[in-house]
């Protein structure tokens, strides 16, 4: 049988042999949709794409968590008895040969959300440790709560002194430079 990419069949894919589960790579995506598709088999013109599938999250209820997945990530394509009209894309296989497609860590000890552009968020459970990494600046948007104290430049919130200020009931002068980054 010859496959072009108009005649994705379930014999064509293999489907109905077992093939209820498919390692594919994302092609396309409609975000607004929430759909990829996804090639199952063969390279360039003779590739074996499905339709336009719904991707699977880790949370779609009371916690929802956004991640559109990347053209040429790895997922698997899940398809009930070979039904590919209830078939489902999961994404996030990782490639370790592919930079940008590489697992982000090698401790599993961590738990790690990674980005591209260089910022992560990593709580590693043998430190006890909650790290926050943005190439820019953290914005928070609301009140912060801090139970414990607060160092910014080694300078402790809580213990730091101030020179200058007379004992009593004198009130110093409000803080002075430390403009705010240019990326807010």
């Amino acid at each position: 049988m010859t496959i072009t990419p108009d005649t994705l069949t379930l014999e064509a894919a293999d489907w109905g042999r077992g093939g209820a589960v498919r390692l594919g790579t994302v092609t396309d995506f409609d975000a607004q949709r929430c759909r990829a598709r996804v090639r199952i088999a063969g390279e360039g013109e003779t590739s074996v794409r499905t339709g336009w599938l719904p991707w699977a999250t880790w949370a779609a209820g009371h916690l929802r968590v956004w991640q559109a997945p990347a053209i040429g990530e790895q997922c698997l394509v899940l398809a009930p008895s070979g039904d590919m009209a209830q078939a489902v894309a999961l994404p996030a296989v990782f490639q370790q040969q592919r930079p940008g497609f590489a697992a982000p860590s090698d401790k599993p000890e961590h738990t790690l959300l990674a980005w591209d552009d260089g910022g992560y968020i990593r709580y590693e459970r043998d430190t006890h440790r909650l790290i926050l990494h943005a190439s820019c600046v953290v914005r928070i948007e609301g009140d912060l709560l801090v139970t414990g104290d607060v160092y910014a430049g080694g300078v402790s919130l809580r213990k730091h002194r101030h020179t200058g200020v007379r004992r009593g009931d004198s009130t110093s002068d409000g803080p002075t430079g430390g403009e705010a980054p240019a990326c807010q």
